[in-house]
């Protein structure tokens, strides 16, 4: 049995190859039988299909026959119709069941016969009966009796007669197809019985050669796994075994080597995760620093300006700019390193505005700059400041690092800078809402200019100032003149836009360092600074004027009304602002008790 150790492929194809040669040499034979077979069940089936014609040809005959003593009987001619279809189809079913099958000599000549007996009862009996009841004889008695009658018996005789000889053809080519089956049955078995026996033989031998040398391989892997990584398999034989042993053992060769190469990398990798960590731990504690500076910042430029410091200190080697959302664009806030940055950046200038995400340009031709850095060619990214759906800034960085250092940069650097975004950003929206609520919270809704809070706020500091400066500081007293009938004649609706335009002509004529309040109703404050009284009542005068001119529409009719103006300077006596309002005031009072529409001047 030297051969069959020899090679595992040998074995292989010894018990492959010798019980399918054997089941192919037994196929020849099984094929043979299968023919028999298939040529048995053939016949059977024409035996079959030769009982259902004949069956067929006496139900024909019978109808005929029906047909006629039917009309024996009551002489309607309606009882021939069977009679006139089964004429012509009785010798045509005889003639294609001679031609169809292969009948024996016998059946021949019973269906030879069995025409001429059919053609002979037609033309001596049935036309003569049918010519004669037609005629109006009575052959009631000659239906049921008679050489008619006998002659369709005769009929059913000879199509009987063929019904037996083929049944007992049936039965034997029956038996014939089980003989045949029988046969084809004890080659199959055989073959496959013979075949199967060879190959659990072949296949026995195999498993016993084949499981030595497995066993011997997969004790040696057990004991590898388990970590005794000095175990080698026995290379000794031809086989691929032995290949598979020598093979093996280089794998675990080379495995050890990668094993201790692993051990190496994992510590210089927990020593590499322990450093990032610790980055990052100092990244969030720098980012929570600067969101509480943030949330501490009171104005736009204190925010910038954290803003600035603390992205030279979170993102090293890099330069870069503020920019604040102004109108349509965005105005320079801050910026630290180089290049030089504009004062103003369009909103289409740059990609991640019109992105809406950060937008990172690589350095060189090959990237896609924003035009406010045009004439930077290195690498940029630029983060838009995004809160509630707005653009409140942008964020525009230039790593400083060399061109090919520039990705690198990016991939360390940027949730930093987009968490630091994030964090400006909401810092930036809520220095604005609070500007915002503060202002709303000093302006007069109907008519945009300042409220009495404001005047409480802001008018003692600007009296102290004018005294520190000793500069002059005037007050404007203003009232509109028969307000209460001008809503009482023209509506409410009216009179509100009596007191936007008021408002609007306020606007209009005074300085930016004026200011100008509604105290309630229809009573108007201006602050002068640097005004002295008689430039005070000029530009009162200049006022009630102007306001002269004014018109605002109730049903398609202009509408005019006039002003009574206070006029009060800071004086030696005055200290306080209640004091000079209330000059102002009996000054007013004094216009409008002197007939309204003028200017008074508190003396």
């Amino acid at each position: 049995m030297q051969w069959f150790k020899s090679s595992l492929i040998f074995r292989v194809f010894f018990s492959t190859f010798l019980p399918t040669l054997l089941l192919v040499l037994a196929v020849f034979p099984i094929y043979q039988s299968s023919q028999r077979v298939n040529d048995a069940n053939q016949q059977v089936a024409e035996s079959y299909a030769v009982i259902a014609d004949a069956n067929q040809l006496i139900q024909l005959i019978l109808d005929a026959e029906t047909g006629l003593r039917g009309f024996l009987l009551a002489g309607d001619d309606s009882f021939l119709q069977p009679y006139h279809l089964s004429g012509p189809l009785v010798p045509m079913r005889l003639k294609e069941l001679a031609q169809r099958h292969q009948l024996t000599e016998p059946q021949l000549q019973l269906l030879a016969q069995l025409a001429s007996d059919f053609a002979a009862w037609q033309q001596e009996v049935a036309e003569p009966q049918i010519r004669q009841r037609r005629a109006g004889a009575d052959l009631s008695g000659v239906a049921t009796t008679g050489e008619g009658k006998q002659r369709v018996d005769v009929l059913r005789s000879l199509v009987a007669g063929l019904t037996e000889q083929e049944q007992a053809r049936l039965k034997q080519r029956q038996n014939a197809s089980l003989a045949a089956a029988d046969t084809a049955r004890t080659y199959v078995m055989a073959g496959v019985c013979f075949s199967l026996a060879l190959a659990i033989m072949l296949a026995s031998f195999t498993a016993f050669y084949t499981s030595s040398s497995l066993t011997q391989i997969t004790r040696v892997a057990r004991s590898f796994a388990s970590g005794d990584f000095k175990q080698r398999a026995n290379t000794a034989g031809r086989d691929e075994f032995s290949i598979l042993a020598s093979v093996f053992n280089q794998l675990a060769e080379q495995l050890q080597q990668m094993m201790q190469s692993e051990q190496q990398q994992r510590q210089q990798l927990h020593q590499q995760v322990d450093k990032l960590v610790r980055a990052r731990v100092e990244d969030a504690r720098q980012l929570k620093q600067v969101g509480e500076l943030l949330q501490s910042c009171q104005t736009l430029t204190e925010a910038a300006e954290v803003a600035r410091i603390s992205c030279q200190t979170i993102l090293p080697d890099c330069s870069g700019a503020l920019y604040l959302a102004a109108e349509q664009n965005f105005s320079l806030a801050a910026s630290w390193g180089e290049p030089l940055h504009q004062n103003l950046l369009e909103a289409d200038g740059c990609w991640s505005v019109r992105r809406g995400k950060a937008h990172f340009a690589a350095s060189g031709a090959l990237g896609l700059h924003c035009s406010h850095l045009q004439e930077h060619q290195g690498a940029s990214l630029c983060i838009p400041l995004l809160a509630r759906g707005d653009v409140v800034g942008v964020l525009s960085l230039q790593p400083t690092v060399a061109a090919a250092d520039a990705e690198q940069w990016l991939a360390q650097y940027q949730e930093s800078a987009a968490s630091l975004a994030e964090q400006l950003a909401l810092a930036l929206v809520n220095i604005r809402l609070r500007d915002s609520l503060q202002e709303q919270s000093l302006r007069d809704a109907l008519t945009g200019l300042y409220n009495r809070r404001f005047i409480e706020s802001r008018f003692a500091s600007a009296l102290a100032r004018a005294e520190q400066e000793q500069q002059p500081l005037s007050v404007l007293m203003l009232d509109i003149d028969h307000f209460k009938r001008l809503n009482d004649q023209y509506g409410h609706a009216t009179g509100d836009e009596a007191l936007r335009a008021l408002a609007a002509l306020l606007q209009q004529l005074f300085r930016g360092s004026d200011w100008a309040c509604r105290l309630g109703g229809e009573e108007f404050v201006v602050l002068l600074p640097g005004a002295s009284l008689a430039v005070a009542q000029q530009r009162a005068e200049q006022l009630r004027q102007h306001c002269q001119q004014l018109a605002v529409s109730a049903d398609g009719q202009a509408v005019h009304f006039t002003l009574s103006i206070g006029v009060a300077a800071q004086s030696g006596q005055v200290r306080a602002v209640d004091e000079l309002l209330q000059q102002a005031d009996e000054a007013l009072y004094q216009a409008k008790a002197g007939g309204r529409n003028q200017v008074v001047v508190a003396g």
